[in-house]
């Protein structure tokens, strides 16, 4: 793919961001849709033209990696007398 313009790209994100803000569903994941995940022209587009159910599941096993690795450090810090 071609590489976008500062503009187009301003263009690709608006849009996907005003998908995200209209819909009271993808809205909740919005916070993750819009953090993750390499930035880019294509990232954008799907954002913008996903199936709403596709977005959610992404944004719920993104939640769901993320609580994971969380509860991991918490839980089991990497010492080395652990194990021994």
């Amino acid at each position: 793919m071609a590489e976008l313009t500062n503009e187009q790209d301003n263009r690709e994100r608006q849009r996907a961001s005003e998908r995200l803000a209209s819909s009271e569903t993808l809205s909740r994941y919005a916070d993750i849709l819009l953090t993750g995940e390499p930035q880019d022209e294509e990232y954008w587009q799907w954002l913008a033209t996903a199936p709403e159910s596709e977005l959610v599941k992404f944004a719920e096993d993104c939640r769901d990696s993320r609580r994971d690795r969380i509860l991991v450090e918490e839980i089991a810090p990497d010492r080395e007398e652990d194990w021994q």
